[in-house]
């Protein structure tokens, strides 16, 4: 279902703007296009977009009528789209299709209720949602039809990601996940907004991995979080056990070991994150990386656990301070604290080496040294914004459950400012990181240059999808209450 639905969108976000698809005009790629969409237009859940599908189709064989697509037989330039040792044509196929794109009814098929019930499509959510997205800076000049779009594709993957839900974590003392319904259009509409065109395997796994991250943010804030100084010293040492154990036992499939008996309580804490250690290393899709890329996914995963950790810690000295307008003792000055801390406890950039796996077939992933730094200095940047915006939308949550926040550390001088001035102060920060982050993308669009091209897309569409959370919070904080 996602796959058609993909070809649906991509078919029509390639149309040109005289009604024609290819690159010249063809009309036998125009023919092709018109056929897909009268075939896919049959489709149950495609109703809310249903108009555009319409549009499209008509346009196109207003553009085969106006070029004559009939009655010119004589096969031009812009026909030969065929490839053999030359690029050429046949006229008795292209013109079967140009008839068969003419005469299609559309829809081509009508469907009965046992397939309409295979998907569930909410469209008042999918309206709600169209709403709420079209008021972001990234999606603000998009046509309404192509959120629409994206949000359906993201609700395609929602069944199965449903089934992944409970695979890592088992929830315990953990509130309703409302960030769950986000998840999925967090990468379908990233992926359809610069036509990068992942492919669903691809944009599946991303999903699981964005949805694990913010269960282990949920595990953290919610159950590592109720110890105390103890739970934090040992946790730590666990997880340099943790990882320890996964360097000698990874030529044996990547399986993590427990190790010593502990209390019931920091028991179940190991026994969580080694299972989702496991998940994470041995996950099916990254085995055919590079130990190089592998090894670099293990860092970052070492650097995640022990963020958040670090994070727990200041969060306790920061209950036991009392008031929460400034940290009394900060672990570090804001800078350094940001740029390391604060931007592994993010997960970024474990979910990129995640992703730089995912594409890997035993060689690494990218082909220079130069390359690879400029793509880790885009990721660094881009975690920092994630994480000031992250502070922008929680500032009264973190308050509450004291939480350490950037704007709590005296840098801000926070105790004669009111929040909308703190804020602002931020938001000044997260400007200056978005120019470095700029200037990166630009090095590494040269760097990578039009052979390496996919590299540069791929980091796009990994920016994007984080970016949708940096605007999404400044107008909702979508961390979970516990």
């Amino acid at each position: 279902m996602v796959v058609l639905f993909q070809i649906l969108t991509r078919t029509l976000q390639q149309q040109s703007e005289d009604g024609s698809w290819g690159v010249s005009g063809s009309r036998e790629e125009t023919a092709y296009a018109i056929i897909t969409l009268a075939n896919v237009d049959s489709l149950p859940f495609v109703t809310p977009i249903a108009s555009q599908i319409e549009s499209a189709i008509s346009r196109g064989r207003k553009y085969l009528k106006s070029i004559k697509a009939l009655e010119d037989i004589k096969l031009t330039p812009s026909d030969y789209i065929w490839a053999g040792k030359v690029s050429y044509g046949v006229e008795n196929v292209c013109h079967s299709y140009v008839v068969g794109a003419l005469n299609a009814p559309v829809p081509q098929y009508l469907l009965g209720p046992r397939v309409s019930g295979l998907v569930n499509i909410p469209s008042k959510r999918v309206s709600s949602f169209t709403k709420f997205y079209a008021k972001l800076p990234m999606f603000a000049n998009i046509d309404t039809w192509k959120i629409k779009a994206w949000l359906i594709e993201g609700y395609l993957f929602l069944p199965d990601l449903e089934k992944m839900r409970l695979g890592v974590f088992n929830r315990g003392g953990m509130d309703e996940d409302k960030y769950f319904e986000y998840l999925p259009f967090s990468w379908t509409g990233p992926n359809g907004l610069e036509n990068t065109n992942a492919g669903a395997q691809t944009l599946f796994d991303m999903m699981i991995i964005s949805m694990v991250n913010y269960q282990v943010d949920e595990f953290f804030d919610g159950v590592v979080a109720r110890g105390d100084m103890s739970t934090i010293a040992l946790l730590r040492r666990n997880i340099e056990k943790l990882f320890s154990d996964l360097d000698t036992y990874s030529s044996k499939g990547n399986s993590v070991n427990g190790f010593e008996e502990l209390p019931t309580y920091d028991q179940d804490i190991y026994n969580q994150l080694s299972e989702f250690l496991n998940f994470v290393v041995s996950y099916p899709r990254i085995q055919s990386a590079s130990p190089n890329d592998k090894a670099q996914l293990h860092l970052e995963l070492k650097s995640y656990l022990l963020a958040h950790t670090q994070q727990c810690e200041d969060s306790i000295k920061l209950r036991r301070q009392g008031s929460q307008k400034i940290c009394n003792a900060p672990p570090s000055s804001y800078m350094r604290w940001v740029r390391n801390t604060a931007s592994d406890h993010l997960s970024s950039q474990y979910a990129f080496a995640f992703m730089v796996c995912l594409f890997g077939n035993q060689v690494d992933y990218f082909p220079s040294s130069e390359i690879r730094f400029i793509g880790q200095d885009c990721c660094t940047h881009l975690s920092v914004i994630c994480r000031m915006f992250n502070d922008y939308g929680s500032l009264d949550r973190d308050r509450k459950e004291s939480n350490l926040n950037s704007m709590f550390f005296p840098e801000f001088d926070g105790k004669g400012k009111t929040d909308a001035e703190l804020r602002t102060e931020l938001v000044k920060l997260a400007k200056y990181e978005r120019k470095c982050l700029a200037l990166s993308f630009n090095e590494l669009a040269a760097a990578c240059g039009d052979r390496y091209r996919r590299i540069y897309d791929m980091m796009r569409l990994f920016y994007n999808a984080s970016e949708i959370y940096t605007e999404v919070y400044e107008v909702k904080d979508l961390s979970t209450w516990h």
